[in-house]
């Protein structure tokens, strides 16, 4: 939502088609490797392991080390697997930027974990911010990061390049904002 004095930009969370297929494959292969482990221990050969990891009939798989290996991935696996899909669920990193030149308020808000502090909230003063900054790394794997840059030094990022489609897509989105409020543009 954008008008001459109030802008509007949400910010997408976890909640993306990539990151549900990969919380879901980490999943079934974290059962997979469990069950194999525990079927290694009961001494039972396991269809699922045979199937998904081509291991022929005659393969055996000892427990001492590599069935507590796998309980243990399996187990290690199954946690995080519970985090990312929790995240994904409460949609922990959503929310919006807000600014009102008409009030001189930016409202970041963004959602946290369940608890007291879910809803987070920070105010800022629209006269306090210096620059948009862009950081760019030359690391490939790095995301682009597009940051507020206040005049005592101190910067939040308002969005991520995942974000975005592509680097000439973030760099008009900064440039939105900065023109809106008036302020440059620093490239780091």
């Amino acid at each position: 939502m954008k008008s001459n004095l109030f802008f509007r930009e949400v910010v997408v969370g976890p909640r993306k088609w990539s990151n549900i297929l990969w919380a879901s494959i980490l999943l079934i292969c974290t059962i997979g490797f469990l069950i194999t482990g525990l079927s290694s221990y009961f001494n039972n050969n396991n269809l699922f392991f045979q199937i998904f990891f081509f291991v022929k009939q005659d393969d055996v798989i000892l427990f001492e080390p590599q069935g507590l290996l796998m309980c243990f991935y399996g187990i290690a696996g199954f946690f995080v697997s519970i985090y990312l899909w929790s995240m994904l669920l409460w949609n922990v990193g959503s929310g919006y930027n807000e600014f009102d030149r008409q009030k001189g308020i930016l409202c970041l808000f963004r959602w946290g974990f369940p608890g007291k502090n879910r809803r987070i909230r920070i105010y800022c003063f629209l006269e306090d911010i210096k620059s948009i900054r862009i950081k760019t790394q030359k690391n490939v794997f790095s995301p682009y990061n597009v940051y507020l840059q206040f005049k005592n030094q101190q910067s939040i990022p308002l969005n991520q390049m995942e974000n975005f489609g592509d680097l000439q897509q973030m760099e008009n989105k900064a440039a939105e904002i900065a023109h809106f409020l008036q302020v440059p543009i620093q490239d780091v």
